[in-house]
């Protein structure tokens, strides 16, 4: 059975714009709609320039206790847009990473046909970040903030820890990293 509803999920990358693919810019600007999880990030800029008419979930972010219902209402909000336009865009920094692109797929199971753009990772930036310091970026680990608690250190690769957004969780993640 084909769907007659696509949502194509797009990569933002991890920066200002400047990492923004050409492939993820072409589908924002063929798509019916586009819809950004956040308004909070760095290539807004770089859509806006481009002449693209966007709507966000920031809202939901206000709304929603916490973030798995975040996700929920998220991935509700997206396939009753999507039912109502031909191809909807989703831009989000991360596809891979994303927990609402993960409530999305899980929610849209064979009623909206899924379409994943992919870009510029977190960890390839940090890479390319860390080579002119003589870094082996051969083995880099990207580790969310939210995670530390769940992963295993691994002495000998280098390790990135991300979303680090408020100093509460900066204290938790320097707490972390002291124990270890």
């Amino acid at each position: 059975m084909e769907n007659r509803h696509i949502i194509t999920i797009t990569a933002l990358g991890p920066d200002s714009g400047e990492l923004l693919t050409m492939g993820s810019l072409r589908a924002m600007k063929r798509a019916d709609a586009l819809v950004l999880r956040t308004a909070r990030h760095g290539a807004v800029q770089a859509i806006e320039e481009a002449g693209i008419a966007y709507k966000t979930l920031d809202a939901l972010y206000e709304a929603c206790e916490d973030f798995d219902e975040l996700c929920e209402q998220a991935a509700a909000a997206l396939i009753a847009k999507a039912q109502t336009v031909g191809e909807l865009c989703y831009a989000v920094s991360e596809p891979a990473n994303d927990a609402t692109v993960r409530a999305l797929a899980k929610a849209c199971a064979g009623q909206i046909g899924i379409r994943v753009v992919g870009g510029v990772t977190l960890s390839d930036s940090a890479a390319c970040a860390a080579i002119p310091y003589g870094v082996n970026t051969e083995n880099l680990r990207t580790i969310t903030a939210l995670s530390t608690e769940e992963i295993r250190v691994q002495a000998d690769c280098p390790q990135v820890i991300t979303e680090i957004d408020n100093r509460y969780l900066a204290s938790d993640v320097k707490l972390w990293l002291l124990d270890l």
